[in-house]
């Protein structure tokens, strides 16, 4: 599906979600903030509506910068998802697997709200 749309899904329907490789398309080369922003607001949204209270969801992206990490926790962090950032440096070389790990609280008190 598209970030642009709706998941296909119906509400509370997944327990869990993986994605590889596909977050970082969120922050789209040569879209301004304000337009990435919406798309990231559209995804997170659509994620916490297909998942059930309790559900959780792993996303490995790259981000392009620490900016751009700090931008996806942050989207990710409202819709009553609680987002951490994991790191994994499988190999000795530069290359870096981020995985944002999100999961959907089981009720309004769990956000602060």
């Amino acid at each position: 599906s598209s970030f642009a749309h709706r998941l296909p899904l119906r509400s509370n329907a997944s327990t869990h979600a993986v994605s590889i490789s596909a977050l970082q398309w969120l922050s789209g080369d040569g879209e301004s903030e304000a337009t990435a922003a919406a798309t990231r607001a559209l995804f997170f949204s659509e994620l916490a509506r297909v998942l059930v209270p309790g559900g959780a969801a792993c996303l490995q992206f790259y981000p392009r910068d620490a900016d751009d990490a700090h931008a996806v926790v942050q989207a990710a962090s409202g819709f009553f998802l609680v987002a951490r950032l994991v790191l994994d440096a499988p190999h000795e070389g530069p290359q870096r697997k981020w995985f944002l790990c999100v999961r959907k609280a089981t009720c309004c008190a769990c956000m602060g709200a």
